[in-house]
């Protein structure tokens, strides 16, 4: 789940990256690119929208709340690979912390959200705590 701290914005535009050739204007819904935005859910698709924001342009805070104490990692190899011995743990993550730091990704990690106020535009976790 994605939400949105700064107000709605009307359709506006991106370029998007890539080779000066390829690069193409196309429309983009919702808030302006820096805006802050929080993701709840650390896994495959709260990294995926993290990373993509960042690939894309988005200037703004990112946070990733995610209830459990580790990055976002690889579920099907959890039980393929590790547990066979086949890889081994840091082979799991999708990306490693460095990256998150680099793409000033704010990982708030083992913190399970109760509730999203988007009227306060706050999240709240399962101690009380607001962001």
């Amino acid at each position: 789940m994605v939400a949105r701290l700064a107000p709605s914005a009307p359709l506006g535009w991106r370029h998007d990256r890539g080779h000066a050739e390829a690069r193409r204007r196309r429309p983009i819904l919702g808030a302006p690119m820096s805006s802050a935005v929080v993701i709840v859910g650390a896994g495959q698709a709260g990294f995926q929208v993290a990373a993509s924001l960042r690939a894309n342009g988005h200037d703004g805070p990112i946070r990733l709340i995610g209830a459990e104490p580790h990055p976002p990692y690889q579920r099907p190899p959890l039980s393929k690979g590790l547990l066979l011995g086949k890889m081994t743990p840091d082979r799991l993550l999708f990306r490693q912390p460095a990256f998150y730091s680099a793409q000033a990704i704010d990982l708030d990690l083992g913190r399970t959200v109760a509730a999203i106020d988007r009227t306060r535009r706050q999240v709240v976790d399962t101690t009380g705590r607001v962001s």
